[in-house]
């Protein structure tokens, strides 16, 4: 028998259907390397306050943003609770403001139209890698 992982955080699994973690309202792949997710919650320490759905997306889209002239996508996740970490294809972490500020805009472009039920026609074009 292998020895039980340790892991530095235990998170609350999402519930059936959900997509984040009840306990700081992440979604699981995009935690810390080192943190582990279980359904058993008496197990949990994670202790920190969920983030509204809106800021978690607007946190999803700023890290998954390339930045001008990257030679690839940013590595996911690459942020921990203790900070954002270094990466040079992260727009956030080379402070690229306009891909940033298209990141927010196309965010809050998705929130409205899901919530009116209309297409997304405020959002600048998506760049594809």
């Amino acid at each position: 028998m292998s020895p039980r992982p340790q892991y530095a955080t235990i998170h609350a699994a999402p519930p059936p259907g959900g997509a984040l973690t009840p306990c700081c309202g992440v979604v699981p792949t995009t935690l810390p390397r080192g943190d582990g997710v279980t359904p058993n919650l008496t197990a949990v320490t994670c202790r920190v306050s969920p983030r509204s759905p809106l800021t978690e997306m607007v946190r999803m889209a700023l890290v998954r943003v390339p930045a001008t002239g990257a030679s690839g996508r940013p590595a996911l996740p690459h942020g921990s609770r203790n900070g954002h970490v270094y990466d040079p294809n992260c727009a956030l972490c080379v402070g690229g403001a306009d891909a940033i500020a298209n990141a927010i805009a196309s965010t809050l472009a998705d929130v409205i139209a899901a919530s009116t039920g209309q297409p997304n026609t405020l959002a600048p074009p998506r760049r594809t890698t």
